[in-house]
């Protein structure tokens, strides 16, 4: 997969962990996974589109909120959606981790 500047992935979450080191935010900051060894993290696979991933974000949100503070990080994995729609529905929902 050649790099854009926005990497919206149409693959499993198994392949991009096992294959994808680097990925670029929304911003198109390259974001490295490498960089959040030893921590907890929350690898969110969504799309704007998915009632499921819609219903969860509430969940996600409060869980960051609450647990930020002892080293909860969430990454989120825009998965077969376009970037502006992802990009207004996290700003809609109040996410504030990384968008990938």
């Amino acid at each position: 997969m050649a790099k854009s500047k926005v990497a919206i992935l149409r693959t499993t979450p198994a392949t991009v962990l096992r294959d994808y080191h680097e990925l670029m935010n929304l911003a198109g900051e390259t974001v490295r996974l490498a960089d959040y060894t030893g921590r907890p993290v929350v690898v969110n696979f969504w799309a704007s589109w998915c009632v499921p991933c819609r219903d969860e974000f509430p969940m996600l949100i409060g869980a960051y909120g609450e647990h930020r503070d002892q080293g909860l990080e969430v990454l989120g994995i825009i998965h077969d959606d376009a970037a502006d729609s992802a990009a207004a529905f996290a700003r809609d929902q109040g996410a504030t981790w990384p968008m990938l």
